[in-house]
């Protein structure tokens, strides 16, 4: 049976460790640049003393960040503490990166002396000739452009505070087939891009690129992005990286199963159902607990990151 683990350390560095729940909610998703945990755990503590939560499920561990929001509270003769918390790689997305030219950068140069604790990245990534970083661009933006640039894909966050471009560390986890609670299919179209526009070096909006995808749906979104300094290497980058990101999720199989496998994003799930066998990257991870036991709620997208090849 899944167990869990939320170990609260003080500032004194005591530590206080629960392993009950009325319920809590893990979430992680592939284009969200932090997990998230809420719940009402069985314990009491003083909570302007913790410094700092993990969270673990099974043997994996998931989540590193601040007490966002917690309270104690003492009712019916027990203690439970209601918990909001974001891993630390929030901090990526309310930062600025410094403006300017960064030469020869691989992902540790996009992300060094940041300063955000517990932060780690894949340290084998290419090296891109230079990224140019305009003002009021966050430090998770600015891995997007790097990641576009250096390997043609989208950032996402591993393990507990590890960003990567590439899933380096891939796991295959078969479901059993007695473990599947349900299953469904689905799409959602409302932020597709059927056309964007972007200008060249004279002005003219001569670079457009085409969402055949949304066209055959017959959605026609057009959006007009004016000379980014941040693209001019390849302006061609930029429609990419504005209709890539608005393709996100389009169409997805939705997977509940009984406890938690250990999967990560862009770990490969393995699993049967009705029209024969499938294997698919992760996309989204919800674990949820109560008295009814660990349930994980897995998401695959198809869509021009996950998938899917176009």
């Amino acid at each position: 049976m899944t167990s869990f683990r939320l170990v609260l350390t003080c500032f004194d560095r005591s530590e206080i460790t629960l392993t009950e729940a009325e319920s809590f909610v893990y979430k992680k998703e592939r284009y969200t640049p932090h997990a998230f945990l809420s719940g009402i755990f069985i314990g009491e503590c003083d909570p302007t003393a913790v410094r700092e939560v993990r969270f673990y499920c099974g043997t994996k561990y998931l989540l590193y960040g601040a007490a966002d929001s917690m309270v104690c509270e003492h009712r019916n003769g027990r203690a439970v503490i209601r918990l909001r918390c974001y891993g630390f790689t929030k901090l990526l997305g309310q930062n600025y990166a410094v403006p300017g030219i960064i030469s020869q950068p691989d992902l540790g140069a996009i992300l060094t002396d940041r300063g955000i604790r517990g932060l780690s990245y894949q340290t084998v990534t290419n090296t891109v000739n230079y990224v140019y970083i305009n003002e009021k661009t966050t430090i998770w933006d600015a891995v997007r452009i790097y990641s576009m640039k250096a390997h043609n894909t989208h950032p996402f966050i591993y393990n507990n505070n590890t960003v990567m471009c590439t899933p380096i560390y891939q796991r295959t986890v078969a479901c059993p087939e007695g473990d599947i609670v349900s299953w469904s299919e689905g799409q959602e179209l409302g932020n597709l891009l059927s056309d964007v526009y972007t200008q060249d070096l004279n002005g003219d909006w001569s670079f457009h690129r085409e969402n055949s995808f949304a066209t055959d749906h017959y959605i026609r979104r057009k959006k007009y992005y004016p000379l980014d300094r941040e693209w001019v290497y390849d302006l061609n980058d930029e429609l990419k990286y504005y209709m890539n990101y608005s393709d996100r999720g389009r169409q997805f199989i939705t997977l509940i199963r009984k406890g938690y496998g250990n999967e990560d994003l862009l770990d490969i799930e393995s699993f049967t159902l009705p029209d024969g066998e499938h294997s698919h990257e992760v996309s989204s991870l919800t674990i949820t607990g109560s008295a009814k036991g660990i349930f994980t709620e897995l998401g695959f997208y198809f869509d021009s990151y996950c998938n899917i090849s176009e």
